[in-house]
């Protein structure tokens, strides 16, 4: 039976134990590690997003959206080791190209990717951060969102996603692209957790994956792009910034379909 209120405070108690409990694993700077902490960060900033309306101290909730965010960007050293690995795997895969066709290229991103993974990963500053958290989860105890405010704020989500989508196709910028992407996972983390107050189907979620998963390409490639311009001097630089260009193209098409499918 689903519950006609939704109490923020449950979640997050909830999140971050369990946010806590992955840090103290082994294998701690495990790529899905990491990759799990940063998602954990942004399923907290879509709930303070969702309930900043019923919040009277407004630079409270700001402030803990940064707090939060402040988590992911630690260990961003670490993730963006992973994405260039990443990152440069796929385009070899979908180019039909060979490693040895870019062997100036690679060595610098070896390299990068080496200095990257020897840089701290601040773990412990993170697990210190999760402990400061659980401080401020008395704040959220008198706040309960009713099953017509959580419609409410879902459509206001969903409406702003949809705006932004419309901006996006219309300006085809891949910052515009990035900011729909955003409030996308926005979307699909506040549908996750509200899932014990809501209806929602299957295939939308799945949907809802798939788009934020092609954004989240997109979002890789564009990194991929920025790190590779200091190689510009490189006589291979010219035949990697085009299948680069292509391969994005192509994926925004896709995101852009998949999108409709869900915000109209």
């Amino acid at each position: 039976m689903k519950s006609d209120v939704f109490n923020p405070f449950d979640y997050l108690s909830t999140t971050l134990i369990n946010a806590y409990y992955l840090i103290e694993g082994s294998c701690s700077n495990s790529n899905k590690k990491i990759h799990g902490i940063r998602v954990v960060s942004k399923n907290i900033r879509s709930i303070l997003y969702f309930i900043k309306p019923f919040f009277k101290n407004k630079e409270f909730i700001q402030s803990q959206k940064e707090f939060y965010k402040q988590i992911s960007k630690n260990l961003e050293q670490k993730r963006e080791a992973q994405v260039l690995s990443k990152t440069f795997n796929f385009i070899i895969k979908k180019s039909g190209l060979q490693y040895d066709d870019f062997p100036n290229i690679k060595k610098h991103i070896d390299d990068e990717i080496s200095l990257l993974n020897k840089e701290t990963a601040h773990i412990d500053e993170t697990q210190e951060s999760i402990l400061r958290a659980f401080g401020n989860l008395c704040a959220y105890k008198h706040v309960h969102v009713s099953k017509k405010d959580i419609n409410k704020r879902l459509k206001e989500t969903y409406k702003k996603t949809s705006r932004l989508l419309n901006v996006a196709i219309k300006t085809n910028k891949i910052e515009d692209i990035h900011h729909f992407r955003k409030y996308a996972k926005y979307y699909m983390y506040q549908l996750q957790a509200l899932e014990g107050n809501i209806h929602c189907s299957q295939k939308i979620m799945k949907q809802l994956n798939k788009l934020t998963s092609t954004l989240g390409k997109i979002h890789d490639i564009d990194l991929f792009e920025q790190y590779t311009q200091k190689y510009q001097s490189e006589k291979e630089y010219t035949l990697l910034k085009k299948y680069i260009g292509d391969i994005q193209k192509k994926l925004i098409k896709k995101a852009f379909k998949q999108s409709k499918k869900i915000f109209k």
